[in-house]
């Protein structure tokens, strides 16, 4: 699983740090070696949660392309 998470610092004071937003990201076990098929939950303090999933991702590649193709497929946030 993974998870990734938005914080706001206010004034950058780390203390006084919340978490604002999150995404998790879990393998849901059908993929392939080369190819995951994964579900998703992103949250927000303001708005509903979304959850989805996202098929054939190509496990080579860095986990940031995971997350920016799953917001890409969530137009309602970009």
């Amino acid at each position: 699983m993974i998870k990734i998470t938005v914080e706001l610092i206010p004034y950058g004071i780390k203390e006084a740090s919340h978490e604002i937003a999150s995404m998790i990201i879990a393998n849901d076990g059908t993929g392939t070696h080369e190819l995951g098929n994964y579900k998703y939950i992103i949250t927000s303090n303001t708005e509903e949660d979304i959850r989805g999933t996202f098929k054939g991702y190509e496990r080579k590649k860095m986990i940031w392309s995971l997350i920016k193709a799953i917001l890409k497929k969530e137009k309602n946030i970009i």
